[in-house]
């Protein structure tokens, strides 16, 4: 295969195509982790609240990448993505909830048929 093929484009021209942000390589060192809670404690109490570029800065020392504009085209698709499976499970536990309330044998429910339902939709 050609190493055109193999290489996936950085940005795309139509940002509701790009539905995830781009892929950063970073170290996979650990960052050292304080294991007494009490000193745990302390510590925050007593550091300085940080600013936003101080974050940012301590982001990018570790490894991370620094928030950007381009993020939001990503979260926003991810966001309508979450939204729209939420609707479509909900959507279809309603639906079967109402298939089953008509399956009981008289056309008034009573408390424990009521209960029978609600259990279906939270376990559907």
């Amino acid at each position: 295969m050609s190493e055109a093929a193999n290489k996936l484009p950085e940005k795309f021209p139509n940002p509701r195509l790009q539905s995830m942000p781009a892929i950063h390589r970073t170290s996979m060192v650990p960052s050292k982790i304080d294991r007494h809670p009490l000193r745990r404690l302390w510590h925050r109490i007593t550091r300085a609240p940080k600013s936003v570029d101080a974050h940012r800065e301590d982001r990018s020392r570790r490894g991370a990448t620094a928030v950007n504009a381009d993020g939001a085209s990503w979260r926003k698709a991810a966001k309508r993505r979450r939204l729209t499976l939420a609707f479509l499970v909900l959507a279809q536990t309603a639906i079967a909830s109402w298939y089953l309330a008509r399956a009981f044998p008289t056309q008034q429910i009573s408390y424990l048929q009521i209960t029978i339902v609600i259990s279906f939709a939270v376990l559907f």
